[in-house]
Parts: C-alpha cells; sequence; structure tokens
C-alpha cells in the first residue's frame, strides 16, 4: 500500500496533517490531492518538493500584484475543476473557498487567506454564472 506524505499542511477527513507528515484517508480523496499537488507518495521527494517551494517562494516574492491574481484565480478555477461539486475537505474550507494549501500547491506559490478571499467572491459568482449558461 502506498504512502502519502504532505507537502504542506493539509486537511483531510477533519484531521490536519503538518508538512511532511504522513496523510491517511480515502484513497480517492488521497489521489486527488496527489493531483493537486498536496501531497506525494514517496517520502524521497522531501528534498526535492523543498527545493521547489523555496525556488516558488523566491518568484511568488517578486511576481507583482496582478500577476498573483491572474495566478490565483487560474488555481481556483483549476480546484474547482478537479472538484466541481466541493465536496473533497481537503480543497475545500467549510465555507466553500479553497484552502489556502491545496491553492498555493495549484498557484504554484503561497497563497494567503486574504489573497484568497479578495478574490475568491468574483471567481465564485463567475462559475456560477457559467454553470447557469
Amino acid at each position: 500500500m502506498a504512502k502519502y506524505y504532505a507537502n504542506h499542511p493539509v486537511k483531510l477527513g477533519g484531521k490536519r496533517f503538518e508538512a511532511d507528515q504522513e496523510v491517511t484517508g480515502p484513497a480517492e480523496n488521497l489521489k486527488e490531492l496527489v493531483e493537486c499537488g498536496a501531497v506525494r507518495t514517496t517520502k524521497s521527494d522531501k528534498r526535492a518538493a523543498a527545493g521547489a517551494k523555496a525556488a516558488e517562494l523566491a518568484a511568488s516574492n517578486a511576481a507583482d500584484p496582478e500577476q498573483r491574481a491572474e495566478a490565483i484565480t487560474a488555481a481556483m478555477r483549476d480546484i474547482h475543476d478537479t472538484d466541481p461539486e466541493h465536496t473533497n475537505p481537503a480543497l475545500w474550507t467549510n465555507n466553500g473557498a479553497p484552502e489556502c494549501g491545496a491553492l498555493s500547491n495549484a498557484a504554484g506559490f503561497p497563497v494567503s487567506a486574504s489573497e484568497r478571499d479578495a478574490l475568491w467572491a468574483d471567481v465564485s459568482a463567475a462559475l456560477a454564472a457559467e454553470a447557469q449558461a
């Protein structure tokens, strides 16, 4: 049986797993977390993941606010496309916004709750309008 390790703090099934901690839960949820980059399947990826995270952080600090907003918006749409019914608790908060950890992985740089919240209302409204069209 494969083991899964968190790339950053992540919630699954009401449990919080810290970075590099082994993650357990339903197979379908774990598969989605791997696809969005929230978890990895081997512990040996730890060094590579840490190096990539450091590079991403450095790049995100240099990105201008407009580029960050575009990347976060695209990441929100990607997460929605991965789980359009918003049923995976590792991807969504209780109030329906994307989890910051999943959003950070999808965007490729750390995303704060304030950045998420500033953009989510517009993205959510656009997704709802597209669903009705």
